[in-house]
């Protein structure tokens, strides 16, 4: 982790001002047309930041020791974050790996601009954090993995091993795996200071990092004969509430890892979510001040992972479909004839657990896509359906 911040930090003094743009990253991720970001006149950032190639020469000069030190270190990352988890106020510079994350999607960017595949490929083939912000920043930089895949296959030159070593690597990923652990890592955490919090009369909830949502108190954080009415009165069914919600979520993630399929286990997190939402808008909101606190959105942690894991699994099939075309010079006709290959299985649509949906086009090209949050197969429609995009170039954008 010294090695991401200091990264991050020599990143951070290099941020140039520049005008804001919208980014392959920031377009509509059901759009069925993208920006070919390397054959632009200009970068358009992970962060949104519109750069000239120029800049990132200079930048990319600066910075060549510290990315070999990245690609090095993320080539055999260290079994353990080095997190304390008995520490209620522990936590990771999350900042520091989504910087870092996304300077490597621009580097990425660049060196496909300078037709450098190699460096392109090594960036591309870049363990873990057992909380769920930090399942929920690996799984962002899931997604920007995905789209740095896209932006990568319209360059030409790629050959079959480069191509497998970065499908390979995106074969390895388990998103639900790790984050059902994070959930069970959060719940031992949550618990041990929930019994705190229970029995200490003087607890203060500055010595967790966060304060509870009642007020009233002189230190703003919550009237204290409220918080002693829960603690007598409420706080064993909050400690409960607390326990059922987070066996919900473990529950779903280990179902979608089983199956895939988000329609099969979403209702659960999200009725869980509701009862939330209706206890905090509750007038006796004290009765669940620890749930109230220290339960994440579900619902938009799921949401998120599904997205971001169908992403990859689009990521993986568009890439066995263009080691397909180099060797036989089209696409193939169906997706299954990629089996054996260069796929050992289907890749997987996370909303049905079905495989992704394939259409082969006259025109020679084809449609990858995923029936989307509607669970409905809705053709390859860029505004319902999750599609793999077709590059758009400069030339063809101004049109």
């Amino acid at each position: 982790m010294d090695l991401i911040e200091s990264a991050a930090a020599q990143f951070k003094r290099l941020t140039t001002a520049g005008t804001n743009c919208q980014s392959g990253v920031r377009q509509n991720p059901n759009s069925k047309l993208r920006t070919v970001a390397w054959a632009e006149p200009n970068l358009c950032s992970a962060t949104g930041v519109a750069l000239d190639w120029e800049t990132l020469d200079y930048q990319a000069d600066q910075v060549h020791g510290v990315l070999n030190d990245l690609r090095a270190a993320l080539s055999e990352p260290p079994s353990d974050t080095g997190l304390d988890y008995t520490q209620p106020t522990s936590r990771l510079n999350f900042v520091a790996k989504r910087e870092v994350a996304q300077r490597l999607f621009d580097v990425t960017i660049y060196e496909l601009r300078n037709h450098n595949l190699t460096n392109a490929q090594e960036n591309l083939l870049h363990s873990e954090d057992r909380t769920i912000s930090g399942q929920m920043i690996r799984s962002a930089i899931e997604g920007l993995a995905a789209e740095a895949v896209w932006q990568a296959l319209p360059a030409k030159g790629w050959t079959d091993e480069q191509l497998a070593a970065v499908q390979a690597d995106l074969t390895r990923i388990s998103i639900f795996h790790e984050l059902a652990a994070a959930l069970r890592v959060e719940r031992a955490h949550g618990l041990k200071f929930f019994e705190v919090m229970r029995k200490d009369s003087g607890w203060n909830a500055n010595v967790f990092g966060f304060g509870l949502p009642l007020g009233g108190g002189k230190s703003g954080i919550f009237d204290h004969a409220g918080f002693l009415l829960w603690q007598q009165l409420w706080s064993e069914r909050d400690g409960l509430l607390y326990v059922q919600v987070m066996q919900i979520g473990i529950d779903c993630l280990d179902e979608l890892e089983r199956r895939h399929s988000f329609a099969d286990s979403a209702r659960g997190p999200k009725a869980a979510y509701d009862r939330l939402e209706r206890e905090a808008e509750s007038p006796v909101k004290y009765r669940y001040l620890w749930s109230l606190v220290a339960l994440p959105n579900y619902v938009r942690i799921f949401e998120n992972a599904v997205r971001n894991e169908t992403w990859r699994q689009l990521a993986i099939g568009a890439i066995a479909l263009e080691r397909f075309k180099l060797r036989h010079g089209s696409p193939p006709a169906r997706l299954s004839d990629l089996q054996p290959e260069f796929l050992s299985e289907l890749p997987v649509d996370c909303y049905n657990g079905r495989p992704l949906r394939f259409r082969l086009n006259a025109d020679g090209g084809f449609d990858l896509y995923s029936v989307g949050e509607n669970f409905r197969d809705d053709g390859g429609n860029g505004s319902l359906d999750l599609v793999w995009p077709k590059p758009l170039w400069p030339a063809q954008a101004g049109q």
